[in-house]
């Protein structure tokens, strides 16, 4: 059986290769052969990176950095990798502990999520929770790109011993969870592109984990004795990959 990563990981990093000759770009070759690696693109796929244009920190959008999960005829949606309020799940979606099912939210109650985007973000009833895993497990994940998955199914995943016990066990530096998307109308996503909001990128899973938010972060001690982020807007993930990007 062929990996889930297998024949896709030859060929991003192949191209990345190509994209590094053909512009002789040395920064892009070592990056190839570290592993983390992004470079731009034409046009939108499964797995790119919108890297914000907009350096008006009072906009919600500003230095973003997000995960396109699916960009289809019916539209687009992806995920911000690197925002956070420092809130845990429960904290976000409180009434998930009015419907905890068992451990399944007793196991992630207490993860610190990010902030996905506007969509499902705010209304409890339309609340949207989504994980990725650097890890990937048979039946409950599918790939984005190589080394990052997305969940399918969180209750399943706990059920199965995946996030609590056992050999599959999810650490929490495998998982990382979110509250709420970013979503696009058909042909609403490619309008911003054209003008200018957004620069377009493709990355390698470890790149990517480099820009969600619980892997970027240093904390500092606030005033109440509380550990909390220094850099909870993501500037330094969204400088980063521009700096990569040659921008």
């Amino acid at each position: 059986m062929i990996s889930e990563s297998s024949s896709e990981s030859d060929w991003r990093a192949f191209r990345a290769r190509l994209v590094a000759n053909h512009r002789n770009n040395d920064a892009l070759r070592r990056s190839v052969r570290d592993a983390r690696w992004a470079h731009g693109l034409e046009c939108v796929e499964r797995g790119a990176l919108l890297v914000a244009v907009d350096e008006d920190s009072s906009s919600f959008w500003s230095h973003v950095v997000i995960l396109m999960l699916d960009h289809a005829a019916h539209g687009s949606t992806g995920i911000i990798l690197n925002r956070t309020q420092s809130w845990t799940l429960e904290k976000h979606c409180p009434e998930i502990m009015v419907h905890r099912n068992g451990k399944y939210w007793d196991a992630l109650a207490n993860d610190v999520a990010g902030v996905g985007g506007p969509v499902g973000l705010a209304a409890p009833r339309d609340r949207s929770v989504i994980a990725l895993s650097t890890k990937p497990q048979i039946g409950m994940t599918e790939e984005v790109v190589p080394g990052i998955h997305r969940v399918i199914n969180l209750e399943k995943l706990a059920k199965m011993n995946s996030k609590l016990t056992g050999p599959n066990t999810l650490s929490p530096e495998e998982l990382s969870l979110f509250v709420g998307y970013s979503g696009w109308a058909p042909g609403q996503l490619q309008s911003e592109i054209d003008a200018g909001y957004w620069t377009l990128a493709a990355a390698s899973g470890a790149f990517i984990e480099d820009c969600m938010f619980k892997h970027v972060m240093d904390t500092i001690i606030d005033p109440t004795g509380k550990r909390v982020p220094i850099d909870a807007h993501g500037f330094q993930a969204w400088a980063t990959t521009r700096e990569l990007l040659g921008m």
